[in-house]
């Protein structure tokens, strides 16, 4: 009987010893957790999230690896694949033909070319290359009239922003000893699924940050409900990183055909800063793409009072029209907004925004301790 009372008071002790130690590391992660200053990204699709996720890695955490950089390299592949048959399936909506008829069989050879898979589904994908037959025909592609006509119209079915630019470097991209740079990287287009966090030390080692991309995209036609759901679960995030794609001004949503990308964008910021789950938290507005809207707004004849009638010009004025956007976002939820032009793309113009960002997102921590 003792020795069955010495067994007991034993494991007693132990799984005392257990539950002392679980809530000791409980208690340091949470401590830990109340020292890390949370920021949500948000935005809708084609903004340009990802690569800014991808920035601050390049910018705060010592940026890729050799082996990081070629894991991309199947992925800028199949991206150069999946757009130059975007532009052929656009060609039959705008009915363009090609401007050689011997490019048909070329044509055929990219659609029929299957799915390349990332080097996370395929370990042996590393260094994956193309036929030589493929390439020939890439290459005889991105040379028809009637293809860079219908690539010139990218707007008016979607075309990705990336396009042009893995078009321009086909030569170099199909090499059989091609090696992405952090610039192919930067463009690469690569699906997300679930939260992607990105935490890094910040201010001189004085903030503590954890970006959160939710990986989805939200669009204006999304319930209030829905919406309103899934933002519970960012409720102790110090602030919000909205990102509009200011290039999207003269385009149209897939989902939804009848409705302007800026518009829908205006919309959800809207809601976003407008919900109660928010209203605590430090509002960052980021109006990125503005190196292709510049472009568009100098060269493209598509005037932005095209699509949105209250503007009164002038025509081909970048900083009137990026302006008039601005307002049109800032007015749309009445609370203080930050509001920043960005080029994703462009690691200094984004390292300069965010050190301003995370000096404000600092000083709000300060000025909330003292008020302890």
């Amino acid at each position: 009987m003792g020795a069955q009372c010495t067994t007991v008071n034993g494991s007693y002790k132990e799984a005392k010893l257990r539950s002392e130690e679980i809530d000791r590391q409980l208690n340091q992660f949470a401590t830990q957790e109340s020292s890390v200053s949370k920021i949500l990204l948000l935005g809708t699709g084609e903004s340009g999230k990802s690569t800014l996720v991808k920035q601050m890695k390049v910018i705060y955490n010592e940026g890729f690896s050799d082996e990081e950089l070629l894991s991309f390299r199947p992925t800028i592949l199949d991206n150069l694949l999946s757009s130059m048959k975007y532009t052929l399936a656009g060609m039959g909506l705008l009915r363009i033909r090609l401007g050689n008829p011997r490019n048909k069989s070329a044509a055929k050879l990219v659609l029929s070319h299957p799915a390349i898979p990332p080097v996370g589904e395929n370990e042996t994908n590393y260094y994956y290359t193309l036929s030589d037959e493929t390439i020939r025909a890439l290459e005889a592609l991105w040379r028809d009239q009637g293809v860079r006509t219908a690539v010139l119209r990218g707007h008016e079915y979607e075309l990705n922003d990336s396009a042009m630019y893995l078009f321009e470097n086909i030569e170099r991209l199909t090499s059989e000893k091609y090696e992405p740079s952090v610039r192919d990287v930067l463009r690469a287009r690569v699906r997300t699924n679930g939260v992607i966090e990105t935490e890094f030390i910040a201010c001189q080692g004085a903030l503590r940050a954890r970006v959160l991309d939710a990986g989805i995209s939200l669009n204006s036609a999304t319930p209030y409900w829905t919406v309103s759901k899934w933002m519970r679960c960012f409720e102790d995030v110090r602030a919000v990183i909205f990102v509009v794609a200011l290039s999207g001004y003269d385009m149209l949503m897939q989902t939804e055909p009848n409705l302007n990308r800026l518009q829908d964008s205006i919309e959800l910021f809207r809601k976003i800063g407008t919900n109660r789950y928010f209203q605590s938290c430090l509002m960052i507005l980021f109006l990125n793409k503005m190196d292709l809207f510049r472009q568009k707004i100098l060269y493209s004849k598509r005037h932005l009072r095209y699509y949105f009638s209250e503007f009164r010009g002038p025509d081909e004025n970048v900083d009137s029209a990026a302006l008039f956007v601005q307002s049109k976002l800032l007015t749309a939820t009445q609370r203080p907004v930050f509001p920043h032009f960005t080029t994703a793309v462009d690691t200094a113009n984004v390292k300069a925004v965010f050190e301003t960002v995370l000096t404000t997102i600092l000083k709000m921590n300060i000025d909330a301790y003292q008020l302890l």
